[in-house]
């Protein structure tokens, strides 16, 4: 069922599209809503850290500007492998955002990779390059918590939000991030 503020958002929206000109298939387009994640706990190796970035931006194929959320200079590692990594053949125009936590306790690192598709890849959904990061990973110690996310939406759904999904984080102190 649609709220009724939904209703009045598609209604408004409607009304001005069509004073503009527009036919439904050109409003809504046959694009799709696009997501695609890696979430791991990392060592501090600009190498790995390096290596997650390219991996990552070679699947989302995007130069967007990223939004980089650190509470260490290792933020601006990130942001430099980022801005090398920009290659011309990029298309993609999705939100990009790198998240790094540095950790209390030294656990394993891993990586876990989604996408829109796969809530979580299996070891044979893995490209080559991220199984070669996870080779890499066995048997070191992680000192961040470390988060590379893309999303892109069709129009309709970001007016309507429809599908968000998010994860809440919450401590003592009350909320700590929130995750799409």
């Amino acid at each position: 069922m649609i709220s009724r503020r939904n209703f009045l958002k598609i209604a408004g929206l409607s009304t001005v599209a069509v004073g503009a000109g527009f036919t439904t298939g050109k409003l809504i387009g046959n694009k799709k809503s696009a997501y695609f994640a890696v979430h791991g706990f990392i060592p501090a190796d600009e190498q790995i850290i390096n290596q997650l970035v390219a991996g990552f931006k070679n699947k989302v194929r995007s130069n967007a500007d990223p939004v980089v959320i650190a509470d260490t200079k290792i933020g601006e590692v990130i942001t430099r492998f980022d801005s090398r990594l920009r290659n011309k053949a990029f298309s993609n125009r999705g939100n990009i955002s790198y998240r790094l936590k540095r950790l209390d306790n030294q656990i394993d690192s891993d990586i876990i990779i989604s996408d829109t598709e796969n809530p979580v890849y299996s070891l044979n959904d893995l490209n080559y390059g991220f199984s070669n990061i996870r080779t890499n990973l066995k048997n070191k110690k992680a000192k961040y918590l470390f988060s590379a996310e893309y999303y892109e939406r069709d129009f309709l759904s970001s007016i309507l939000n429809l599908n968000k999904k998010e994860v809440i984080i919450e401590n003592e102190r009350g909320l700590v991030d929130r995750i799409s």
